[in-house]
């Protein structure tokens, strides 16, 4: 799941929100000098990450894309289930998107100090774009997968992720559809034994 997802599936937990987003900054055995609810955080994103890698649904989802887009298909079903929840929102949260995504980014500035650099960099962008809200758009699947790509060191065709999503868009919202409430469910067991 990309940052929308993860963001949701936080809560209203400052620690969980944080470790939400550093998810994807934070990488190998977690410190001692990070604070405790921050690390939770980062568990929890890592939890979700492992559930949704070894989950049939978005696996499913990966495959439905050509042969050469499969080895970037974890990439591309990310910000594509991303959308689907952007342009569904209402479904999942009884807040606005806007509303939601304001509080969201107060909540990660306040957070800041447990930041490294490239994390504070990245928040920044997003705000300064509203990615969260901008999510809602299928143009923005195909301006993030350009951006993804010139962010990898070795070639990839996720500059031309787009199409697939157009020609696949169907069946991936089925799966989403399928999928998300058993990660929300999932997320919640663990929340509840990780305490």
């Amino acid at each position: 799941m990309n940052h929308l997802a993860h963001l949701l599936l936080a809560g209203s937990d400052e620690g969980l929100i944080a470790g939400a987003f550093l998810g994807d900054y934070i990488k190998g055995r977690l410190t001692q000098d990070m604070p405790g609810h921050v690390v939770r955080g980062i568990r929890l994103h890592r939890a979700i990450d492992a559930f949704t890698d070894s989950h049939r649904l978005p696996l499913e989802s990966r495959q439905r894309f050509e042969n050469r887009f499969r080895r970037f298909g974890s990439i591309m079903t990310d910000v594509i289930y991303d959308h689907f929840l952007a342009a569904n929102w209402h479904e999942w949260h009884p807040d606005h998107l806007q509303q939601f995504s304001d509080r969201t980014f107060e909540t990660l500035f306040q957070q800041r100090e447990h930041f490294p650099e490239p994390a504070i960099k990245s928040c920044q962008r997003m705000f300064e774009h509203n990615s969260l809200v901008n999510y809602q758009d299928p143009e923005f699947i195909g301006r993030s997968l350009r951006y993804l790509s010139t962010r990898l060191s070795r070639e990839n065709p996720l500059d031309e992720g787009f199409l697939q999503f157009i020609k696949q868009q169907e069946q991936l919202l089925a799966d989403f559809r399928k999928f998300f409430p058993e990660l929300i469910s999932y997320t919640e067991h663990w929340k509840q034994q990780n305490t």
